[in-house]
């Protein structure tokens, strides 16, 4: 196996004993298509707006604010700018996705975990010692590419609420989409965009990161043992020491401090 020292993987778990080739027959299924997300109707979101108002105004900034209300109205101006959100959103899938990506997530300037970046709570897994955590590991990780692979073929069941389908398209942008810092706005690049993907994944350990393979050359994911061996020959050993650098722990700070170290890296390292 090629390794390459270089960063970090939570991922998901189910016990996968069997390779899963990348090209196998798919078992993909039909998605449900949705109607075009419009604007909300004019009268509900400004009826909305004013009773959001009332708990949190006294009595007389919240008269105000209907009287304001009332005047936006009667302007003519609330009418044309719910025409102009109704034009924009006969143009795009979805008329809130970029100002909502752009402004709530990559011109915030805030550090990403717990303020944006999810985190992921495992079931209790029972196990012991540095063997017991390889071996969960190991599994982790197949199960984790076996749920992509899921993604990638159109094989996860539909979510819904109830009866109501939800979209489906969100999953592609799980796996491989990385938000790159920069100064004042992120830039973001989706994983499914790329031709092809990357048959590794980057293991942290006490601030150490490596390129670990896994696939095997014929295109498979590894099972458990093959995956085990790569953590135990070559990333344990390589990292019982905390690493008094960790380069990756800069890119908890705020975006604009990460970006400034991520431009002097780009200028040094081949990304």
């Amino acid at each position: 196996m090629h390794h390459r020292k270089v960063t970090a993987l939570p991922l998901r778990l189910f016990e996968m004993s069997k390779s899963r080739g990348m090209n196998e027959v798919s078992k993909r299924l039909i998605y449900s298509k949705l109607p075009k997300l419009m604007p909300p109707d004019l009268n509900s979101t400004l009826k909305t707006f004013v009773e959001f108002a009332e708990p949190l105004q006294n009595g007389d900034n919240f008269q105000k604010t209907k009287q304001l209300t009332k005047e936006f109205v009667e302007s003519g101006e609330a009418q044309k700018l719910h025409e102009l959100l109704v034009e924009r959103a006969e143009k795009l899938n979805n008329w809130l996705t970029p100002w909502w990506l752009n402004i709530a997530y990559l011109e915030a300037r805030s550090p990403l975990p717990i303020i944006t970046s999810p985190g992921v709570a495992f079931p209790p897994m029972e196990y012991s010692g540095e063997e017991g955590q390889i071996d969960a590991a190991a599994k982790i990780i197949q199960a984790a590419l076996n749920f992509h692979h899921k993604i990638l073929k159109d094989e996860l069941p539909e979510d819904r609420a109830g009866k109501v389908p939800f979209d489906m398209s969100q999953y592609k942008f799980l796996f491989g989409t990385t938000r790159i810092p920069r100064k004042g706005k992120d830039e973001i690049r989706y994983g499914s965009s790329n031709k092809e993907w990357p048959k590794h994944i980057l293991v942290t350990r006490n601030g150490h990161t490596f390129q670990v393979s896994v696939y095997d050359k014929n295109g498979n994911i590894l099972g458990t043992e093959a995956l085990e061996k790569q953590l135990r020959d070559f990333v344990i050993p390589n990292s019982q020491n905390r690493n008094s650098a960790p380069v990756n722990l800069v890119s908890s700070d705020g975006r604009d401090e990460w970006a400034e170290v991520y431009q002097r890296l780009e200028s040094t390292v081949d990304f």
